[in-house]
């Protein structure tokens, strides 16, 4: 793989034709350090972003090992680098074909819902394993982001109540998520969508083992500029669930009156993406138009 120390070096000497696809591994490495420093807890790649092997051995390299996965194509990609690294099936819509594939092929035991159609499709398709890790996905808030994605992913509080009491039937281990959208543009989501999900747990008495916190971290682009990157000691501070908290935790957040543990999961995006990350699964086929290069 040929290096340039800009891309304005790599057009002058290359002038090329076709599109080039430039990797800052820097930037990747630089994003992936204030994630492990700054949030409180588990860290999952989402492969959407980028999927190019590249990008995925560099996250690998500096410390994490966790991937979310929107689509069997993506689940190859990271089996192709990694036998070992955690895939989680978070997309809320899969075939019956791909869950059964991803769980007997490859391994995947984590996936996503937000219907009760859904989690019968996960216990179907795995001939009623009893095995999985299984999170209901919260509808919140999206009100401060750049895209939506509450009328398109996520239960409704009122449905979400009765589903995770059916899928803590079902699972080994549960969780609740949320997403606040894309580009979200100021951290007060996050604290109303924790503080969504803490309602759900006093409404049911159900401790999930884990909370997704979702995506949507901001970048800075041309046109939105984020306010002060607040949002992990937001996240760290929120006041979660009263005097419950979920088991088998390992971060401290405070919580109520006193300190509660919780075990918190967050997807980023690669800071210099060039373009918004969308909700759809995408394969590693997209890139075979490219050519690959590094910048210093």
């Amino acid at each position: 793989m040929q290096k340039f120390k800009s891309v304005e070096e790599l057009i002058n000497q290359l002038k090329p034709e076709k599109p080039v696809y430039c990797i800052r591994k820097k930037s990747i490495e630089s994003s992936v350090k204030f994630f492990l420093d700054k949030f409180p807890g588990k860290i999952l790649y989402a492969v959407k972003t980028n999927p190019h092997p590249e990008v995925i051995q560099t996250i690998l390299n500096n410390g994490v090992n966790q991937f979310d996965v929107a689509s069997i194509e993506e689940i190859k990609a990271i089996r192709k680098i990694t036998q070992n690294a955690k895939c989680s099936y978070m997309h809320t819509v899969k075939s019956r074909e791909s869950i059964k594939e991803a769980y007997f092929n490859y391994g995947v035991k984590t996936f996503s819902l937000d219907t009760k159609e859904e989690l019968i499709k996960i216990i179907e398709s795995t001939n009623n394993a009893k095995d999985l890790e299984l999170f209901v996905r919260v509808a919140v808030s999206n009100e401060h982001a750049e895209i939506d994605l509450s009328k398109k992913f996520g239960a409704l509080t009122s449905e979400a109540v009765g589903l995770l009491r059916l899928v803590k039937q079902y699972a080994k281990k549960i969780g609740l998520s949320f997403h606040v959208g894309s580009q979200c543009m100021h951290p007060i989501s996050y604290a109303k969508g924790i503080n969504e999900i803490g309602n759900i747990i006093k409404k049911t008495k159900i401790i999930p083992d884990t909370i997704n916190v979702g995506g949507g971290f901001p970048t800075i682009y041309p046109d939105l500029i984020p306010q002060s990157l607040r949002f992990c000691s937001l996240v760290r501070s929120s006041s979660l669930f009263g005097n419950v908290a979920p088991s088998n935790s390992i971060e401290p957040v405070i919580g109520g009156n006193k300190p509660v543990m919780t075990r918190a999961v967050v997807d980023f995006p690669d800071p210099d993406s060039p373009t918004t990350a969308t909700v759809e699964p995408r394969g590693t086929e997209m890139f075979t138009l490219f050519r690959i290069f590094t910048l210093l």
